[in-house]
């Protein structure tokens, strides 16, 4: 695999300095829920941790790290399992480490980023697979639920695709709860409910949603691979049975049942009939909510799931195509964390 130097790496960083500011996210289990191992993507996650023995916690000198990922573009993404890769790698009590996931970039041949002119006091846990779209679960060990006594973890990611022209900055979304020995990030979202999805006119915008189910992480992230399999429908909450809206008040009829398993990428055709995606495309909005459906015989189930859209524009003249992924709202009930 080809590396790239760290002064590349140098290089990004200021642009991210001049990007989108992020703040670590405060957990005992952490969950980045889009990474990238494709052509001209680097996808860099930091992890920390903070024990204070003035407070009587203690450092944690393990992590352990879950990949589940697919191959992006691949032939029925939506309804193929993931492949599951994880392992225990090493830290310090106070420590914080970089790495890039698809092992593209290293410092001198490390994979832990800027730490080769020091004693190195983290390892990490690469996936040296290209042309993948993942999420890593990092979770402390030994396991066990939060408590005082217990380090603090942090955790973000940057995902810069040369090719898009996108620096998707975020913190990690998170859990803490008290039964960490298998975390349920159900406590992400609600339940049920519906997560508001709109989009621009089509002829500048192009939007997909990217549909992340979440659970334990042993359904989740499984050992012998698959995921959770969500079932999905278009709404718009009307008598009419309406199932999404156009940017001037009208309402149209007209949806599917959809399924992604693991993760999934879809588009307005996945879930709109073709009448309503055209009569849309100057742009609307419709609900996302989870349901029980069979679709060519597999049986996806309803429950919580996360929505990021992406959104890619339309090169104009002189700039080039550029992306970005936003989380898309909660929209009933509403989202305590």
């Amino acid at each position: 695999m080809k590396k790239i130097s760290l002064i590349v790496v140098v290089v990004f960083a200021f642009a991210l300095l001049l990007g989108v500011g992020v703040k670590g996210a405060q957990a005992s289990s952490l969950l980045f829920p889009y990474l990238s191992t494709q052509s001209g993507v680097y996808s860099f996650v930091t992890i920390a941790n903070y024990g204070d023995s003035a407070w009587g916690q203690t450092g944690i000198t393990n992590y352990h790290l879950s990949y589940a990922h697919k191959t992006a573009g691949a032939t029925n993404f939506n309804t193929i399992g993931c492949n599951h890769l994880d392992a225990n790698v090493t830290t310090t009590p106070n420590d914080m480490m970089t790495f890039e996931v698809g092992g593209k970039v290293t410092d001198a041949g490390n994979v832990v980023l800027f730490e080769n002119a020091a004693p190195v006091t983290s390892t990490a846990l690469t996936l040296p697979i290209s042309n993948q779209i993942a999420f890593l679960i990092v979770e402390p060990v030994p396991v066990g639920p939060q408590t005082a006594a217990m380090a603090n973890v942090y955790g973000w990611a940057d995902v810069i695709d040369t090719a898009a022209n996108m620096t998707l900055n975020y913190s990690t979304t998170y859990l803490n709860n008290a039964t960490d020995s298998d975390p349920d990030f159900t406590n992400l979202d609600a339940a049920t409910g519906w997560r508001a999805a709109s989009w621009y006119p089509t002829t500048y915008v192009t939007t997909s949603w990217h549909i992340l189910p979440v659970g334990l992480r042993s359904a989740m992230a499984p050992a012998a691979g698959g995921g959770i399999k969500r079932g999905l429908y278009a709404t718009a909450n009307d008598a009419n049975t309406y199932a999404a809206w156009d940017r001037d008040e009208h309402g149209w009829s007209g949806s599917y049942n959809t399924g992604v398993n693991c993760f999934g990428i879809i588009t307005r055709a996945d879930v709109l009939m073709p009448g309503v995606v055209t009569n849309t495309d100057l742009g609307g909005f419709m609900f996302l909510e989870d349901t029980a459906v069979t679709i060519s015989g597999t049986a996806y189930v309803a429950g919580p799931f996360i929505v990021n859209k992406i959104q890619t524009a339309t090169a104009a003249a002189g700039v080039g195509t550029r992306t970005g992924i936003n989380r898309e709202p909660m929209v009933w009930p509403a989202f305590t964390p």
